[in-house]
């Protein structure tokens, strides 16, 4: 399945098998990731529910606060981590624009996020 099916089958509540190594580690990182991440910024929540915008748009951002949004990514090497604190791919920053305009925010964070490599289970 590509990316914008697969991300549309989720929209609509359909789930598939999670079977890559990168997709299990983000998910099983990503709240240890708000956790740091809420200790630098303070008084926010985590989200990660659907927000819409009109009838044909919808963001899903990780943490919400009174003014902003975030989205945590969870590097799955340390030589990804590098690579994008250097140069974030585009489709992170529209991301996070659309993020901003679904919750009405001005300010949003992209969260890159290194940990060790999984000892934990997605449940």
């Amino acid at each position: 399945i590509n990316a914008k099916l697969s991300n549309m089958l989720l929209l609509l509540g359909c789930k598939k098998e999670i079977t890559t190594k990168a997709i299990v580690h983000g998910l099983v990182n990503q709240y240890d990731g708000f956790e740091v991440f809420r200790k630098y910024k303070g008084e926010c929540v985590w989200w990660d529910q659907s927000m819409p915008y009109g009838e044909h748009l919808v963001a899903t951002p990780d943490i919400l606060a009174d003014d902003f949004v975030a989205d945590i990514k969870c590097q799955y090497s340390i030589i990804n981590f590098h690579k994008q604190n250097r140069s974030l791919p585009k489709k992170y920053w529209l991301q996070s624009q659309t993020q901003m305009l679904c919750a009405k925010k001005d300010l949003g964070y992209i969260v890159n996020y290194l940990s060790k490599p999984d000892t934990k289970d997605v449940e």
